[in-house]
């Protein structure tokens, strides 16, 4: 019998995090491979803060993967990582008015943070804390709070909260997307379900955007082009590992049935010559 291969789980979209800055030129991005023998991340950047580029390459010498990062425009900042065994986690963070929050929830279970500004020009923030946790600044839209905490109350899952400019927001949770975007192209986009889940989001100052779905993004003008080449090379290239795995565990599951089947013939062949010599020896 063979060993069937570990198969890639979970959608391409889902190991994507893309964070972008004042403008289309401002970008990191996080993208989480994975071939199906072999899982390793590799971290991208373009005129992101420095304190942020910096943490991000100590999380890389120390072989810390980043499961979790953000950055405002007003200097707030947070980088989660762990090791790749899964130990070693910890968090860092700066220039944001929820640091006691963060100080008190980043050694619990996992913790990502947003930032934003409200209409006034403010910092704000939402940290999630696990599935359902969740603390905010007191200048977010009532919307967004009132839906977090219905959410709490349910006991449902965040899956994840974006913060932008001018008081624009998404969340993602288990009742679905909400949001409060001025832009009305991507507020299209977002209204449109055929291609997948929503897994990602980010909107730069200068209102350029990405949305990253199961199986492709969206973007608009104005996204460097490094960062598009980018995006589109990982579809195309975990979508070659999923499709080469997929057959790899469909040749494994073939190859153990024939044996079985193989097995299953030798095994009544047996029985059937038994029952013969038995049969001869009773008629002598």
């Amino acid at each position: 019998m063979v060993t069937v291969p570990r198969p890639i789980t979970g959608s391409i979209g889902s190991r994507i995090r893309v964070v972008l800055g004042n403008d289309g030129d401002e970008w990191l991005l996080l993208l989480n491979y994975d071939d199906g023998d072999t899982k390793w991340q590799s971290k991208d950047w373009k005129n992101i803060p420095h304190t942020v580029a910096k943490q991000i390459n100590n999380c890389t010498a120390k072989d810390r993967n980043v499961k979790a990062v953000d950055f405002g425009a007003d200097g707030a900042w947070f980088v989660r990582g762990v090791k790749s065994d899964g130990t070693g986690g910890h968090c860092w963070w700066g220039g944001t008015s929820g640091s006691a929050q963060l100080s008190e929830w980043c050694d619990s279970p996992p913790v990502h943070a947003s930032f934003g500004s409200s209409v006034y020009g403010a910092e704000t923030y939402a940290i999630i804390q696990g599935n359902n946790g969740y603390a905010l600044s007191g200048n977010l839209h009532d919307d967004l709070s009132d839906r977090l905490k219905r959410i709490h109350s349910r006991s449902k899952t965040i899956h994840f909260v974006r913060l932008f400019s001018s008081g624009q927001y998404l969340i993602s949770d288990q009742e679905g997307l909400e949001w409060r975007l001025h832009n009305e192209h991507i507020t299209n986009e977002l209204q449109r379900n055929q291609n997948g889940a929503v897994k990602d989001i980010a909107l730069a100052g200068d209102g350029s955007w990405v949305i990253i779905r199961d199986n492709n993004f969206v973007s608009s003008t104005g996204l460097d082009e490094r960062l598009k080449s980018a995006l589109s090379r990982f579809y195309s290239e975990q979508r070659r590992y999923g499709n080469q795995r997929s057959a790899e565990i469909r040749e494994a599951k073939a190859t153990n049935e024939r044996e079985r089947l193989e097995r299953e013939r030798a095994a009544q062949e047996a029985r059937e010559a038994a029952e013969r010599a038995e049969r001869e020896r009773e008629a002598a």
